[in-house]
């Protein structure tokens, strides 16, 4: 099964399934229903963080492995048996194991033992053993390595320079900076989210009492009860507002994820994505220089592995065309959005200092690392937004809910 197949399949769930699971358990159980509701989706949702979290340093870990193997000239298959002997095969472990992904589905421990990351390491271990190559290993087991990773390994094994492909590796807080942003992101919809099914309650079952007993006492709601109560009502006469708003942004986020031409001209992720693709390639592009081989071969190499995003290919397969033409690296750089203008007398500089190769490296990770920091920075603004966001409409929602109560009470008072 394809990656996007899984992705497609894990958003149907999120997306539709478990919306028409909480209905059916409020529908069956009640007020008990929605709090179990609650409590699995808080565990899905951890399980779904966690998972991500786990299998990228797990990822981590064998691309250490990688570079301890090549840095000590070891062969790559005796360090993966070494790695497997050492894994935890403890019965607690695996009892551990099977409660947490009892909560996924029951069984489902079964299921995942045959697409678990020991088992494709397994088969990474066999396919060397056949005398498949590690870069066409990498390819043939996805998921084990990132993208990035088996794009180093690949212009490494061609080039013969694998050691330090791996070596200039991003560290970790520049290769993956969402599933740190993540848990940002997500907090404000959580919350947004219960702000909803609060509001939905409060709508069904407060506010016709609320009217009905205004209209008893001939008393007028309170201000912002009138204004929640006439929002709410708005939703209840145009109920396409809501899956409408939804389905586009399930488009919208799809579009995103899978496209990364979407991504390239996206208008604010867009900059921090063409930085980070740019410190990648230029980090690669000073590998591949290192070689002494023609560079439009090795493009051509990298281009067959597919590992490369579509909106860079393109342009590394433009890059390659100009290059055999005989037009100058920085200029083709440029010309094709693979480095920006302000970058051009660096390159140049480089080209006749004779160290081409470790500037572009350099300058790639710096860009990485810039990228990153700028999406941290970002975060640190946009996240106590969102959130001072969330507490007014909270606010918002605790005075129209518990104002009725107060003019009540001062109502029968007055009585």
């Amino acid at each position: 099964m394809s990656t996007t197949v899984k992705i497609l399949l894990l958003e149907a769930w999120y997306f539709i399934g478990l919306p028409i699971m909480g209905w059916m358990l409020v529908a069956a159980f009640g007020q008990a229903g929605a709090f179990l509701y609650l409590f699995l989706f808080v565990i899905w949702c951890w399980e779904l963080f966690a998972f991500a979290n786990y299998r990228y340093c797990r990822q981590e870990e064998f691309v250490h492995l990688l570079q301890t193997a090549a840095a000590t000239q070891a062969p790559v298959e005796a360090a993966l048996r070494a790695y497997l002997e050492d894994r935890p095969r403890e019965q607690w472990y695996r009892f551990w194991v099977v409660c947490l992904l009892f909560f996924v589905f029951p069984g489902y421990y079964w299921i995942h033992r045959r697409r678990s990351f020991d088992s494709r390491i397994i088969l990474v271990l066999a396919l060397l053993e056949n005398g498949v190559s590690l870069a066409q290993a990498l390819r043939y087991v996805p998921g084990v390595v990132s993208r990035q990773t088996a794009l180093a390994v690949t212009v490494g094994q061609f080039s013969g320079r694998l050691t330090q492909a791996l070596t200039h590796l991003p560290d970790r807080q520049s290769a993956s900076p969402w599933l740190e942003l993540a848990p940002r992101l997500l907090y404000p919809l959580s919350i947004l989210a219960v702000l909803i099914g609060n509001v939905a309650f409060m709508t069904i079952f407060l506010i016709p009492r609320y009217e009905k007993m205004f209209a008893d006492f001939h008393l007028r709601l309170p201000a912002a009860t009138d204004s929640l109560i006439a929002s709410t009502r708005l939703f209840l006469r145009s109920p396409w507002i809501v899956p409408f708003v939804w389905l586009l942004s399930v488009i919208l986020i799809n579009v995103l994820l899978f496209s990364s031409r979407a991504r390239w001209y996206c208008p604010l992720l867009g900059r921090l994505y063409r930085m980070y693709t740019r410190g990648q390639f230029l980090q690669t592009l000073g590998v591949m220089l290192e070689t002494g081989k023609p560079l439009p071969e090795i493009l051509d190499n990298v281009h067959e592995s597919g590992l490369l995003p579509k909106a860079v290919d393109t342009r590394a397969e433009r890059l390659a065309a100009d290059l055999s033409q005989g037009r100058p690296l920085a200029e083709s750089l440029a010309r094709h959005g693979l480095a920006t203008r302000s970058v051009l007398g660096l390159i140049g500089a480089a080209e006749r200092a004779q160290n081409l190769p470790w500037a572009l490296q350099e300058l790639g990770a710096t860009l990485v690392r810039r990228s990153a920091r700028l999406s941290y920075r970002i975060s640190m603004v946009v996240f106590p937004l969102t959130i001072f966001a969330c507490a007014c409409l909270i606010g918002f929602v605790a005075v129209a809910m518990f104002s009725p109560l107060v003019k009540l009470m001062e109502g029968m008072n007055g009585h």
